[in-house]
């Protein structure tokens, strides 16, 4: 558990300082431009990494990739239901990955699918856990992909000026253009059962914006770029700290993330 405590550090803690339930409802001032950009770019698609991991008594977590990528389809659908509403006219969603963003060596009993043979409902690996097919077949857009992640994570609330995200421009080619949401996020379920331990220094520092602590903690982070320039149109998020992990939570952290948006 312990070591668990010290290797996971992608996907759960927002700082203390972004509250439980993200920022205020004053954001479109912060982005006051937007409306001018959805109505420059036109369509949109949609962009989730996504990964629930469920600790357990020894040094290995738990990811069931089947209920991985069925939330994850769940929330992106609920979102694009969401934006098509408000005429984003979303053209497509991918679940891109499960754990792009966890070390290569991190070792997790991920749960068989019904369909695979074999006795052992578990079997190890790495991450990630999944791929989009097209990220699988090339390399060089699976390392574009992890880097845009990894960009995205290292912004800073409150700064006045966002980075241009450079690994979505050559990206555009296989995304399309327009508007890209990108949501990062998932959970770390600490079962009762489970002692609490005191959670390390994260790996990296863009890791700490989703996290896995001590305790259990979900998380959603939404990017919107413009797929040409790689500029950074808006940013939001949420948190919920204790509890179990189930869809019905994550889609009411979209909700609230989603309120402000025009």
């Amino acid at each position: 558990m312990v070591r668990i405590l010290r290797l996971c550090c992608v996907i759960v803690a927002l700082p203390l300082l972004a509250g439980q339930w993200g920022c205020s409802s004053s954001r479109l001032d912060r982005f006051p431009e937007f409306p001018a950009h959805k109505s420059r770019l036109g369509s949109s698609l949609i962009v989730s990494d996504f990964l629930l991991m469920r600790a357990t008594n020894t040094d290995t977590p738990i990811v069931d990739v089947a209920t991985n990528k069925s939330i994850a389809d769940t929330l992106m659908a609920y979102v694009q239901g969401v934006l098509d509403a408000r005429g984003y006219g979303v053209g497509g969603r991918y679940l891109s990955s499960v754990g792009i963003l966890l070390d290569g060596s991190f070792t997790a009993s991920v749960a068989r699918s019904e369909d695979q043979e074999g006795d052992d409902m578990l079997m190890y690996t790495h991450p990630p856990f999944y791929l989009y097919q097209a990220l699988r077949r090339d390399t060089t857009l699976k390392i574009l992909m992890e880097g845009m992640y990894r960009s995205l994570l290292r912004i800073e609330e409150g700064e006045g000026t966002y980075p241009v995200i450079r690994e979505m421009i050559p990206l555009e080619k296989v995304l399309g253009g327009g508007m890209v949401f990108v949501i990062a996020g998932g959970g770390y379920e600490v079962p009762p059962s489970i002692g609490q331990g005191d959670a390390a220094a994260p790996v990296t520092a863009e890791l700490t914006k989703i996290g896995f602590h001590s305790i259990s903690q979900a998380s959603l982070y939404l990017y919107v770029l413009d797929s040409g320039t790689g500029e950074v149109l808006w940013t939001d998020h949420q948190i919920r700290r204790g509890g179990t992990m189930y869809q019905e939570k994550f889609i009411q952290m979209a909700e609230r993330m989603l309120e402000d948006l025009p």
